[in-house]
């Protein structure tokens, strides 16, 4: 197949693919075969450790970040296939992985908090796991004792963040599609990476047509703005990504009498105690106040939480509970979580305007660094989270109005 795109740096990314001659669109745009693939068995076979890494029967993450570390830093011969991708490989991702403290506190009280901290720990946890790994290859001298260093391992862990992918049609398997994976995300397309059995390779069929010299671009999937900041380092401008949310978690509480009844109910249902569900600023998912209904509930034994389980995960609608209307309690429920939900977030809308704006003024006056445009996206990113839990808030309220009539009802029967 005729090569129909080139890497090319005079992109608004720094970095993407380009097309060198008008591309239909369902065109067969790329394909790149299996051998070509950084897999976990790429790794166990490539890397000077991979029978260390393989008897250590490490988790494919770990894995990969070790084979990138080598490619990266390590001996010359072990670059011979994948040099001359590791040096095409940008120094730095942007990640939450390579972010300050100050930049990672600047997220407290969002919805984003626990995710940041949620990939620093497994990180932390892949790098610990590591240590006996690289310490019997240094003593067996299979790669200098400097070479995997943890600076060097958070080059990899970050690469990995921002490639990885999981391949439709390939099992799920782990899986880094060097060149390719230089194509920049848009949340205004949907094509995506396929693994073709048949030619046993990755392709990619544009949803759009395409001009010479006009960037490609794909989508690293239906992914919030702050998903996309945390692993990849950039965001969609404002108001351009259609799956921007704000995460509100509810969970059962283990203080219920009845917590393992309704553990096991939810789970019949494939949901679990605790829930992450995404408020958009167009939308307030049924999914959220339905759950709410069900951990407000107060069932006093099994049959009653089943009964509960399937008038709202079932017949989809609110039952009446001792004399207590479910909706609005639920109602109720999602409401005080919204507004503590807004306490919690550092800062304050017109400050984080005001600093937006004053690192702005300062970016215009000197060359805007990746530190300074990385706080606007975290303030802009803050910003929005208040928007979609005020108006969730609103719609909250006026929703409880309506229904207000017939919980007095009920309370006078």
């Amino acid at each position: 197949m005729k090569v129909q795109v080139k890497l090319s740096s005079a992109v608004p990314e720094g970095r993407g693919l380009v097309a060198e001659q008008p591309i239909r669109r369902g065109e067969p745009l790329l394909r790149v075969p299996e051998r070509l693939l950084i897999t976990p068995d790429t790794a166990l076979r490539e890397s000077s450790i991979g029978a260390l890494l393989d008897h250590a029967a490490l988790p494919a993450w770990s894995v990969l970040a070790a084979l990138l570390a080598e490619l990266k830093f390590g001996l010359p011969g072990s670059r011979d296939r994948w040099g001359p991708y590791i040096d095409a490989l940008p120094a730095q991702n942007g990640s939450v992985l390579e972010w300050s403290a100050d930049e990672i506190a600047m997220l407290q009280g969002s919805s984003l908090e626990k995710a940041a901290k949620d990939i620093t720990a497994a990180t932390a946890v892949s790098w610990e796991e590591l240590q006996p790994v690289l310490a019997d290859g240094c003593a067996q001298g299979l790669v200098p004792r400097d070479l995997l260093s943890r600076e060097a391992f958070t080059w990899s862990f970050s690469t990995l963040l921002s490639r990885l992918v999981k391949l439709p049609g390939s099992g799920g398997v782990d899986t880094l599609v060097p060149w390719a994976d230089m194509l920049n995300h848009s949340p205004s397309v949907s094509a995506f990476f396929q693994y073709d059995a048949g030619t046993r390779s990755v392709v990619l069929q544009p949803d759009k047509a395409y001009q010479r010299g006009e960037q490609v671009y794909i989508s690293y999937g239906q992914k919030t703005s702050g998903q996309l900041l945390l692993s990849y380092g950039f965001m969609p401008e404002a108001g351009t990504n259609p799956h921007d949310a704000c995460m509100l978690e509810l969970k059962l509480s283990e203080d219920d009498p009845t917590f393992q009844s309704k553990a096991a109910c939810l789970r019949q249902y494939g949901a679990e105690a605790t829930r992450d569900f995404p408020l958009r600023l167009d939308a307030l998912p049924q999914a959220l106040l339905l759950f709410a209904a069900f951990q407000q509930a107060q069932t006093r034994d099994a049959a009653e939480v089943m009964f509960v389980g399937r008038e709202l995960f079932e017949e989809g609608r609110f039952p009446v509970l001792h004399g207590c209307n479910l909706e609005s309690v639920a109602v109720d429920a999602v409401l005080d979580a919204c507004r503590t939900a807004l306490s919690n977030l550092k800062g304050s809308m017109d400050g984080d305007k005001d600093a937006i704006g004053q690192l702005a003024q300062d970016s215009s006056k000197h060359v805007a660094n990746a530190a300074s445009m990385r706080r606007m996206s975290i303030l802009q990113l803050r910003i929005q989270e208040r928007r979609i839990l005020n108006k969730t808030v609103s719609v909250l309220v006026s929703q409880r109005r309506q229904i207000a009539p017939q919980r007095q009802a009920v309370q006078k029967r």
